[in-house]
């Protein structure tokens, strides 16, 4: 008996360890131009620049991240982004631009050098931009299944360097702690929930 135990023991082990192994082998990086095809999940590593520039990437399970200094670049409209299932993260990268069609949220922390630009998007969840300094936010013309959130970003580029104009959004549109204040294009946004802060009211 104990040693039918520890054989089965092993076998377990060896069993968690192939599904480990599959799983992290479903992660793709990508450094350099992301070809039209399936992926399970995408990471840009720290420090690297990906772009789609032609066809359609669809992300079926894990969603995207982008780690730190890193750029994220989706060439609408000859290129095109599905996520089927998850979402899309950065924290501290340098450069995001996407129009995509995403399942889950768009999480964009602490974007510092570039731009943080997410346009003719479709996200079932929360777009959330927040702590970055950068030459210019747009956030325009999206669909946004819960709210969206604009929050503790710096921009340089003058003239209305903060863009959420032309957004309709399920939830709330929250907008606090911006420098500049952000340009809401007066009645541009459809918004189910409360209009909150400095997207109170034209600015």
């Amino acid at each position: 008996m104990p040693k039918c135990a520890a054989s089965g023991l092993s076998i377990l082990t060896i069993v968690l360890m192939a599904v480990a192994g599959s799983a992290h082998a479903q992660t793709t990086e990508c450094s350099g131009n992301l070809a039209p095809g399936n992926y399970a999940s995408v990471d840009v590593p720290a420090g690297a620049t990906c772009t789609i520039n032609t066809g359609t990437v669809n992300v079926t399970t894990g969603g995207v991240t982008v780690g730190a200094g890193a750029t994220f670049f989706v060439g609408a409209p000859t290129a095109s982004l599905v996520i089927t299932s998850g979402s899309l993260d950065s924290t501290n990268a340098k450069f995001i631009e996407v129009t995509a069609h995403i399942h889950g949220h768009v999480h964009l922390d602490g974007t510092t050098g570039g731009d943080a630009i997410i346009t003719d998007s479709f996200i079932g969840g929360t777009l959330s931009v927040k702590n970055s300094s950068v030459v210019g936010i747009v956030l325009d013309r999206n669909t946004v299944g819960g709210s969206l959130i604009d929050e503790k970003n710096q921009c340089f580029n003058e003239g209305g360097c903060n863009s959420v104009v032309s957004n309709t959004i399920g939830a709330n549109l929250v907008c606090t702690g911006n420098t500049p204040p952000p340009v809401i294009g007066g009645t541009s946004n459809t918004v189910g929930g409360n209009q909150v802060g400095q997207c109170a009211a034209a600015q």
